[in-house]
């Protein structure tokens, strides 16, 4: 009977993966473009953490627990100020345009200022918790003014406050009766995706930086074991 399971369950898995093989086939073209573009999103997401992690680290090895409020301080104002950026930004600003191609038979448009949510999504996605893990993950520094376990939801923090600050610009921008319009087509379908995955992106930051943290805590320790 046991066997008969596994054999049903290997069926199946090789039945999923024939589907999305025979999906991705399909549609070649899109998957390609898809993939490409999510490579590009991945690699802008870890530039973004690294940039402001490297000094943040430098600045705990010299300073130690001197440093930490200090890194989490910027880390959340940082949150906070893309936070009002995504609410209060003028919409005018954002629908500024140039043309970017024109001929007899059509005109391509460009946003001048999209600039501007792009950067504002991957600090506030990426190089805010990036901080936040730097300041409050390792047991190589103990942060006394933040409770044991709590640490955690603050890294995660900024993935609801992404969410939470376009929310509350739809409704700042188009109004209470257009509510039901963000929650019944695709925007808030996607911008929902786009926080989970920030939310998961979080909490391998959250991973990486305990094993880095644990990684120089066994290498200090045993330092001092043999020069003692």
């Amino acid at each position: 009977m046991e066997n008969r399971k596994k054999t049903g369950i290997i069926a199946f898995i090789i039945l999923i993966v024939i589907a999305v093989l025979c999906f991705v086939f399909v549609n070649i073209s899109f998957s390609r473009k898809s993939f490409l573009d999510f490579l590009n999103q991945l690699f802008l997401m870890f530039l973004y953490a690294i940039i402001p992690s490297v000094p943040a680290v430098l600045l705990r090895m010299k300073f130690g627990t001197r440093s930490l409020k200090i890194i989490a301080n910027v880390a959340t104002f940082l949150a906070v100020l893309c936070c009002l950026i995504h609410i209060f930004l003028p919409q005018e600003i954002l629908d500024k345009k140039v043309v970017e191609y024109e001929d007899a038979a059509v005109i391509v448009y460009k946003y001048v200022n999209e600039w501007i949510f792009v950067v504002t999504q991957f600090v506030l996605a990426s190089s805010v918790p990036a901080l936040y893990c730097v300041a409050l993950t390792g047991n190589l520094y103990r942060p006394r003014f933040i409770k044991e376990g709590r640490e955690i939801l603050i890294i995660l923090s900024p993935s609801l406050m992404f969410f939470l600050s376009l929310f509350i610009r739809f409704f700042t921008v188009y109004g209470i009766f257009f509510i039901f319009e963000f929650i019944i087509d695709q925007s808030i379908l996607l911008t929902l995706i786009l926080s989970i995955f920030f939310v998961i992106w979080a909490l391998l930051l959250t991973v990486i930086s305990r094993m880095i943290y644990r990684f120089i805590n066994r290498f200090k320790t045993n330092k001092q074991n043999k020069s003692t």
